[in-house]
C-alpha cells in the first residue's frame, strides 16, 4: 500500500493577498526594528554627552 501524505494548501485564488500580506508584515517589522535601534542609538548618544559633560 502506497504511503499517503496530505498536505493543505489553501486556496490558491487567495495567493495574491496572501502574498501582499506577508511582504507588508515583513516590512512593518523591519520599520519597526529600524526606529527601534534610532531610538536606542539616540538614548546611548545622550547619555555619553551626558557623561562627558560632568
Amino acid at each position: 500500500q502506497p504511503l499517503e501524505i496530505s498536505i493543505p494548501l489553501g486556496n490558491t485564488t487567495d495567493l495574491p493577498v496572501v502574498e501582499f500580506g506577508t511582504s507588508a508584515v515583513i516590512l512593518a517589522c523591519f520599520a519597526w526594528i529600524v526606529l527601534e535601534a534610532w531610538r536606542a542609538s539616540s538614548r546611548l548618544r545622550k547619555i555619553e554627552q551626558k557623561s562627558k559633560s560632568d
